[in-house]
């Protein structure tokens, strides 16, 4: 079956922020400290600002009383600082989470693969 995947506007992202904090939680509870456990609050006006110049790639599951955020990422135009320096019109991914109840369907790729369609159809480098 093929996720529903649909680019959200900034109304989503409180729903994307809590995706990005269980799943902080989540690696945080196994050991990988890579994302702090609430550490996504602080960066709400920093994720806004990106997505003037980007998409929120979401994939919803339709199921129950109203959608529900299963998996989600940023797509922006906005260059990391490990990227800086490199002239390229590029779309960087970035903080591409899984609900846990959603976990082990494969929606990572389905993701991967439609910011790579939308950066294709934006006429982007890479």
């Amino acid at each position: 079956m093929t996720p529903d995947i649909r680019i959200a506007g900034p109304e989503a992202l409180p729903a994307f922020m809590a995706l990005v904090d269980e799943a902080a939680q989540w690696l945080w509870d196994k050991g990988i400290h890579q994302w702090t456990p609430g550490g996504i609050d602080k960066r709400r006006d920093e994720l806004l600002g990106k997505l003037e110049q980007g998409w929120l790639v979401t994939v919803v599951d339709p199921k129950g009383a109203g959608p529900v955020m299963a998996a989600g990422c940023l797509l922006t135009r906005t260059q990391p600082r490990q990227w800086q320096g490199r002239e390229r019109a590029a779309a960087y991914l970035e903080l591409l989470a899984v609900a846990r109840a959603f976990a082990g369907r494969g929606l990572p790729r389905f993701i991967i693969a439609a910011c790579a369609d939308l950066a294709r159809r934006e006429r982007l480098d890479a």
